[in-house]
């Protein structure tokens, strides 16, 4: 809900395009110091303070914030606005529910199972039901006409691309520098600094470059470096070290820093002033529904692959605990590496410890493959699609 009323706010504020670009500018560097600044902070918070205090500190910031929206945000709505779409989003609702529990539950009862395929395959008809049931609404939730249009598409394709190819780095890459290079909960956050600096700086540059360059070439520019960023990445990983990681992912962060304000930028120009909350609701979702169908695919990728090479390696160098692959490979990729072997007799334990360090270390290089490639692919289609003009301004009612 804050997400959504903040970027609609924005996109109502601003009605010049110089100024409208720099204050995407600006909410994406907050953006990106928030989300590399957090882990770090509540790192530091739950050490020497307490877990509780993350929720505590929250209270005096809330109301501060809460005293400010009041005095400075002015209020606006659709004149034009209906009564709520219950049924639109019930459905859609449901159809989300039904594809991201399927994704997820897939990691633990397998991609085989019925109930995999029950769960993905009611999502998709559930998402067939909605786009029935918003044809029917006089003022739908989501106006379908948009999608008409494939510079509106390539927006959100570019927003979902975005979320689930480098966005999701903020969650995967401190598991690599826990247990892949033994960092502790602190340091793995400050060893996002090479990523969290270069995605703040992103943003300004991208503001610059907007009235030079096409947005379907900073689309496609951003996208590129985050791909060839995660590429780098993967073959950092490989290597071992923290200095070529920290490089690498600096290039995925400086993708991010260009796409972060300017996908939204680009969704909210395909709309109507009025109708900014629909667009920004769109976003949103697209946002959050790629992190987390990101996570479970990726992190089915990760513990998959995690499992086949301990297995490998527990067959050629210790059969005995062949037996275990599953329990502790399932422990590696929750990020509980010590917790894994801890119940081994301790005279084993340094040697499966550098077996299961190892086997993550493959796994993950394999997720950063997969999520490389998918960001080249989505600079390709992204940049083709936005290159159409922008839709007309005006979204067609229907009559009920």
């Amino acid at each position: 809900l804050l997400l959504t009323s903040a970027l609609a706010s924005i996109g109502h504020a601003f009605h010049d395009e110089a100024e409208r670009a720099r204050a995407w500018a600006f909410w994406g560097a907050c953006m990106g110091v928030a989300m590399t600044a957090a882990p770090t902070l509540g790192g530091l918070i739950t050490e020497y303070l307490g877990w509780r205090w993350i929720f505590y500190l929250n209270l005096p910031v809330g109301l501060l914030l809460m005293a400010l929206v009041n005095h400075a945000i002015a209020e606006s709505r659709d004149p034009q606005s209906a009564r709520l779409d219950p049924w639109g989003s019930l459905v859609f609702s449901a159809s989300l529910l039904c594809l991201i529990w399927g994704l997820i539950e897939a990691n633990r009862i397998g991609w085989n199972s019925p109930l995999t395929y029950a769960r993905i395959v009611g999502g998709v008809l559930l998402l067939g039901l909605f786009v029935w049931v918003e044809s029917l609404q006089k003022r739908p939730m989501i106006d379908l006409q948009l999608f008409r249009h494939p510079r509106f598409i390539g927006a959100l394709l570019g927003m979902f691309a975005y979320a689930g190819c480098a966005q999701v780095m903020m969650t995967l890459l401190p598991f690599y520098l826990q247990n892949g290079l033994g960092f502790s909960a602190v340091h793995a956050g400050l060893g996002m600094l090479p990523f969290a600096v270069t995605m703040l700086i992103g943003p300004r540059i991208g503001a610059r470059l907007a009235s030079r360059y096409s947005p379907a070439t900073l689309m496609a520019t951003g996208l590129t470096l985050v791909g060839c960023g995660n590429l780098l990445s993967a073959w950092a990983v490989e290597h071992g070290g923290y200095l070529s990681f920290a490089l690498t992912t600096a290039v995925t962060g400086a993708g991010a820093g260009l796409l972060n304000g300017d996908t939204q930028k680009n969704i909210m120009a395909c709309v109507p002033r009025d109708r900014v909350g629909m667009a920004s609701g769109m976003s949103t979702t697209m946002r959050f529904s790629a992190i987390v169908l990101a996570i479970g695919v990726l992190g089915a990728l990760l513990g998959s692959h995690t499992e086949q090479h301990l297995n490998a390696s527990f067959a050629a160098d210790a059969p005995q605990w062949k037996d275990h692959t599953h329990a502790i490979a399932s422990r590696v990729v929750a990020g509980d590496l010590h917790g894994a072997v801890s119940a081994l007799p301790l005279s084993v334990q340094p040697r499966i410890q550098a077996l299961a360090t190892q086997a993550f270390v493959n796994g993950f290089s394999v997720v950063l493959w997969v999520a490389g490639w998918l960001g080249l692919l989505g600079a390709l289609v992204v940049g083709t699609l936005m290159r159409q003009p922008i839709p007309p301004l005006a979204l067609v009612t229907r009559p009920l």
